[in-house]
């Protein structure tokens, strides 16, 4: 008896302790069960998260290379006369690129929101899609954020996700040549001295073997605005249209390649109510010198969205001379800028040129001698006269000069008479300087291929040796009433100086000048000036005045764009388009 309850008791502790390992390795395979199932779980909610993030990135960066192709695309084609600061995606993105905006791609209220787009794997299979939402941001058009919402797509062996791809980009044209000062070597003095206002952008590209020496130095009351009033401009109701009587926003930024920048005294670059856009000078820190760069401080001497060093080292424009190329779509590369000038003069207006170094006369070129064409006798005595004069100076004042020629119904060359002067086409002239005295309106005027009339000419003065090629006017010297500027427009090209030299006169012109561009104190250029060096003189209306005689109370400069409106001459190296940037300020993805 006793032997049988002892096996049943050994039976029942063995069925027990059977029991408790059963329910140990049931735990421990339900413990790696769960496990597992938690681990795969994990790992389908990563894979779907990762996945969203891989869709809405998809997303992002298609529209970030949308936003640069669209942005490229307008630029090239865009001529509306607008002379706002903004992009050419301030009113809307040309998603196509066909030059029409379809519905859906104007903003709305600073908003795009776009239909949602699918993803797809190497097979074809759909693994998720992107809706994307592009906000501009209303105080500044250049800033653009793009946010793209991922979600992965139903039925898939992982779960749904989503996912957001934030980026925010700064799309700008830095326009080199587009300021109202574009210079080679930088100020001719080599400080503004309380002398000049400009009121737009200054780019200077400065000498590489002399980048530590100053080529600003504001030590009075200069200032570079972002914008100016009516009183700023004073009264330009006889030439200037309604809409530029005052500005804004000039989009104006200073930018300084090689070269130093001390700005002090009470001397000011743009101002806490409207700052430049940007300050970017030199490739060292010291290369600006300014006591203040805070837009909130007391003494505003910098103030502007972003200051630091140059930052179009990659893209950095150069400074246009005529027997170079400038290698643009309007005058392609071998040509030298100076045959395209010749082209346009043959296409569509005329040349005129010394018959040889130190002649006494002047003689017609180009095509329109080769068609037989001669000058008329009033004309050709009054260039012969300007050059056997001793400084080859074509001075118009109270006299009259008509070099008008007509061929096949069509008007070339140029007509003065008493203050009124008349260009059809690209007027060229090789070896002599071109003098104004007294007050002049111009119209200038030149037909397209096709014999359309536009409202734009051209003034080309080149040198021949040492002779010729510089622009002088002493006075008043700006577009007519009748249409005004820049509505009409006459482009200036001079290999030598351009001397505005009228105290207290204005000037509408588009200048180039090879050497110096110098504008006597109290004057008022509308338009742009780009030259190797620039000053400020004495108003003493001397021709031979140099930029040693500097003046003393302000020369005013006010960047007038006038790219929609003007010849390919000017254009091929002063493209409206300019050099498109793009940077990205922000990234988010969660």
């Amino acid at each position: 008896m006793r032997q049988t309850q002892s096996m049943a008791g050994q039976q029942g502790f063995a069925l027990t302790t059977s029991l408790i390992i059963l329910a140990i390795v049931g735990a421990l395979i339900a413990g790696a069960v769960f496990t597992t199932m938690f681990e795969t779980n994990v790992a389908l909610n990563d894979a779907a998260a990762a996945q969203a993030q891989y869709v809405a990135q998809a997303g992002l960066q298609k529209y970030k290379a949308v936003l640069f192709q669209a942005f490229r695309y307008n630029e090239a084609i865009h001529d509306d006369a607008t002379y706002k600061c903004q992009t050419s995606l301030s009113f809307g993105i040309d998603l196509n690129r066909d030059g029409i905006f379809q519905e859906g791609e104007a903003w709305d209220n600073n908003r795009l929101v776009l239909n949602p787009e699918p993803v797809l794997d190497v097979n074809g299979n759909v693994i998720g899609t992107y809706t994307v939402t592009l906000l501009m941001d209303p105080n500044n058009d250049s800033r653009i954020t793009v946010v793209s919402e991922g979600e992965t797509a139903p039925g898939q062996n992982w779960r749904q996700a989503k996912a957001r791809a934030v980026s925010t980009f700064i799309i700008r044209n830095s326009a080199g040549t587009e300021q109202a000062i574009f210079a080679g070597t930088g100020h001719g003095m080599k400080f503004f001295n309380g002398n000049t206002e400009v009121y737009g952008g200054v780019h200077i590209v400065g000498d590489k073997n002399n980048a530590n020496t100053p080529v600003i130095d504001t030590r009075g009351n200069s200032r570079i605005l972002n914008g100016y009033t009516k009183n700023d401009a004073g009264d330009t109701s006889r030439f200037l249209i309604k809409e530029l009587e005052a500005a804004d926003n000039l989009c104006a930024s200073v930018r300084v390649q090689y070269g130093r920048v001390i700005v002090d005294g009470n001397s000011q670059f743009g101002s806490r109510d409207n700052p430049l856009l940007t300050v970017a000078v030199g490739d060292e820190p010291d290369d600006l010198e300014a006591k203040n760069t805070g837009c909130d401080s007391q003494k505003l001497n910098v103030c502007a969205h972003s200051i630091g060093l140059f930052d179009l080292w990659e893209s950095a424009p150069v400074f246009p001379l005529l027997d170079e190329p400038p290698g643009t779509e309007l005058c392609p590369t071998p040509k030298t800028w100076r045959t395209c000038i010749h082209e346009e003069a043959d296409q569509d207006g005329m040349r005129l040129t010394l018959t040889g170094p130190g002649a006494s006369t002047v003689q017609l070129t180009g095509a329109l001698a080769a068609l037989g064409v001669t000058l008329p006798s009033g004309c050709q005595t009054a260039l012969n006269a300007a050059a056997a004069s001793s400084t080859n100076t074509l001075v118009l004042s109270n006299n009259t000069v008509d070099c008008r020629v007509e061929v096949a119904g069509r008007k070339y060359g140029f007509y003065y008479k008493n203050g009124i002067f008349e260009v059809y086409g690209n007027l060229n002239i090789r070896g002599l300087n071109l003098e104004f005295t007294r007050n002049t309106t111009f119209v200038a005027q030149s037909r397209s291929s096709t014999g359309s009339v536009q409202d734009y000419a051209a003034l080309s003065l080149e040198k021949y040796g040492s002779e010729g090629g510089t622009f002088i006017a002493k006075a008043d010297f700006v577009a007519s009433p009748a249409k005004k500027f820049p509505d009409n427009v006459l482009t200036l090209v001079a290999e030598g100086d351009v001397k505005l030299l009228g105290g207290s006169n204005a000037y509408t012109l588009p200048v180039y000048a090879g050497d110096a561009f110098m504008s006597a104190s109290g004057s008022r250029l509308f338009g742009q000036a780009i030259a190797d060096t620039f000053c400020t003189v004495q108003p003493s209306g001397q021709s031979k005045l140099e930029c040693k005689d500097k003046g003393g109370s302000p020369a005013k400069i006010f960047y007038v764009p006038t790219g929609h409106n003007r010849p390919d001459s000017f254009n091929a190296v002063s493209p409206q388009g300019g050099i498109p940037t793009f940077r990205v300020e922000a990234y988010e993805l969660r």
